[in-house]
C-alpha cells in the first residue's frame, strides 16, 4: 500500500511540516529509509504525524525524539537527534513503512521550541538495525 493507506490516520505528503536535518544510508534491501513530518507544528491543532517509510518490511520501528541536532555514527548511519530525548513504543512496518501519531504531551513540546526526529527501524541485515532521516520541527500554539 501507499502511506495513504496506512491505518486510519490520514495522510497527505503534499502539507509537509518540518525540515529535513540529515540523511538516512540505504539498508539491507538497498532502500533508504525516510522520516516525513506531516499535519501542522501547531500544539492546539495535534494533527502532527511522522511517517517512516522506505524501511524494512514486516519489521519494528521506533520514533526517537530529542531537544538538539546531533551527528553521531550508529550502526550503518548517524544519529541526527540528541539532547534530551524520548523514544516512542515500539511499532510495526508492514508492508515498509509506519505512522507515528505525536499525541498531545507525548513530546514534551512547548510553543517556540524545536524538536528533532528520527526512525530507528530493525533491520536484519546490515548492523541488524537502520535510521531513516532527520526532521525538526518547531512548534507553535
Amino acid at each position: 500500500g501507499s502511506p495513504g493507506d496506512i491505518g486510519a490516520i490520514p495522510f497527505d505528503r503534499s502539507w509537509p511540516t518540518g525540515r529535513a536535518t540529515c540523511a538516512g544510508v540505504a539498508h539491507s534491501s538497498g532502500e533508504i529509509g525516510r522520516l516525513t513530518a506531516a499535519g501542522s507544528a501547531s500544539l492546539a491543532a495535534q494533527d502532527l504525524v511522522l511517517v517512516a517509510d522506505r524501511v524494512p518490511a514486516g519489521q519494528f520501528a521506533l520514533l526517537v525524539t530529542g531537544t538538539a541536532f546531533a551527528q553521531v555514527p550508529l550502526g550503518d548511519g548517524t544519529l541526527c537527534v540528541g539532547g534530551a530525548g524520548l523514544r516512542s513504543a515500539p511499532a510495526f512496518t508492514g508492508m515498509g513503512s509506519v505512522v507515528f501519531a505525536a499525541e498531545p504531551g507525548f513530546f514534551g513540546a512547548v510553543p517556540g521550541t524545536t524538536l528533532h526526529f528520527q526512525s530507528w527501524f530493525r533491520d536484519p541485515g546490515l548492523a541488524g538495525f537502520g535510521l531513516t532521516g532527520g526532521v525538526a520541527v518547531e512548534f507553535g500554539l
